[in-house]
């Protein structure tokens, strides 16, 4: 995580002011460290975003078919990856005192990452909205046209 967020903070300083960022899953837990640690824009959109990255990464492990005692190895070693305890990376405690404009996107059905996430942490968020789709899952939501044009007229709304 702390590379990545350099690495956008580096190019957002070198492009000059970023109006607008868009992410997904994960993108959207980096994404919000990186605004926590000083990228300044106007607004975001974040489509199934993950409250909790421990959470999400202890699923995903799970998942995997890891027991108990290697997904709290594998925890360990990814706080040590990526320089940080994975339990701070958390966006309903990053989104409080927000003043971006942020639009939350997130299907009911999503398997990966609980709609409850994005509704946590768009709570959280000063002025988000919250915009709930049905039937798209995890990925189909990055396709779907309403998506698009509802991430679009947000964006290029004054």
């Amino acid at each position: 995580f702390p590379v990545t967020i350099a690495c956008m903070l580096k190019v957002a300083d070198a492009l000059g002011p970023v109006h607008t960022l868009i992410a997904h899953s994960v993108g959207a837990a980096v994404s919000v460290e990186a605004i926590h640690a000083g990228l300044a824009l106007k607004k975001v959109v974040l489509i199934a975003a993950p409250a909790r990255y421990e959470h999400f990464a202890r699923l995903i492990a799970h998942g995997a078919g890891l027991n108990p005692e290697e997904i709290e190895q594998m925890v360990a070693l990814l706080s040590k990856a990526i320089g940080m305890d994975v339990g701070e990376v958390c966006m309903p405690k990053r989104a409080v005192g927000r003043s971006e404009e942020a639009l939350f996107i997130h299907s009911a059905d999503d398997r990966v990452v609980s709609i409850k996430d994005s509704l946590e942490s768009a709570k959280a968020w000063h002025g988000a909205r919250h915009m709930r789709m049905e039937g798209l899952g995890h990925a189909r939501i990055l396709s779907d046209p309403a998506v698009v044009k509802a991430a679009v007229d947000f964006v290029s709304a004054a």
